[in-house]
């Protein structure tokens, strides 16, 4: 897993587990569950233990869920909700799963769970992940897309809308709207970094952001678009047509 994507993830995951109402809920869920004593806990355990258990529990697998939920959101962008909704289910399933088994092994001093034991667990909570992530999923307001995970590579003063990324030797420029920075890797893997920002690749050695081009002319075989920002990039011949088609051209006019 890319380390950029899951940091960003973690990010806004742990933003979400430090606000007050999150933790109050956590707590609530874990104490609810405490003093009732589902799946014969309440037997096994007395009430302080119990209280502690619950607490872990709720808070672990919370956090594990979105993670997990944040990590897909960036992995999926741009593909159909319901394959992005079952791998999040499966991999929050599969972990949880791992948690409690771990974590019951250590609590209760028992030998590790026969797969018979453990394979209706597993289907349970991957049906309880998938139905919890569709609602919430669903309930939520429409938040703007994630950012680019090129942007966590650049300092925070320079980071906005994408408008361009450069080959320069072995870096890559990234051109935003708040200015530039340098970054060293290969623009093939920058490119892969861009997230749900609609851009196209001009020349082997530049790709710029569609919503940022001003303006497009074309000179036989070659071409150059303008930015936002007043820059110009050329359009090298071995690109022309995937500018063309990608609608850069007035339909139409005869080449200049």
């Amino acid at each position: 897993m890319d380390r950029q994507l899951f940091s960003s993830a973690l990010r806004e995951v742990r933003a979400d587990l430090s606000k007050r109402n999150t933790v109050i809920a956590l707590l609530g869920v874990g104490i609810v569950l405490g003093l009732s004593g589902p799946f014969e806990t309440i037997a096994l355990m007395k009430l302080v233990p119990r209280l502690l258990y619950w607490i872990v529990v709720a808070s672990t697998t919370f956090a594990l869920g979105s993670v997990i939920s944040a990590v897909c959101a960036r992995v999926f962008v741009g593909k159909p909700f319901w394959l992005r909704m079952i791998c999040s289910a499966l991999l929050i399933g599969t972990c949880v799963t791992v948690f409690l088994t771990a974590l019951n092994m250590l609590v209760f001093n028992v030998n590790a769970a026969d797969v018979t034991d453990v394979m209706p667990q597993w289907g349970l909570i991957v049906l309880i992940s998938a139905v919890v992530d569709i609602g919430v999923n669903l309930a939520a307001p429409k938040s703007p897309d994630p950012l680019p995970p090129i942007l966590d590579r650049i300092s925070l003063a320079k980071r906005g809308d994408l408008i361009a990324l450069s080959a320069e030797d072995h870096y890559v420029k990234v051109t935003t709207v708040n200015g530039t920075d340098m970054i060293l890797m290969r623009l093939s893997d920058a490119i892969k970094e861009v997230g749900s920002t609609a851009g196209l690749q001009i020349h082997r050695s530049h790709w710029v952001a569609l919503n940022q081009i001003q303006n497009a002319t074309r000179a036989s075989d070659r071409g150059t678009v303008t930015l936002s920002n007043d820059e110009t990039r050329p359009i090298s011949r071995s690109y022309i047509a995937v500018a063309k088609t990608a609608g850069l051209f007035p339909k139409g006019r005869a080449d200049g």
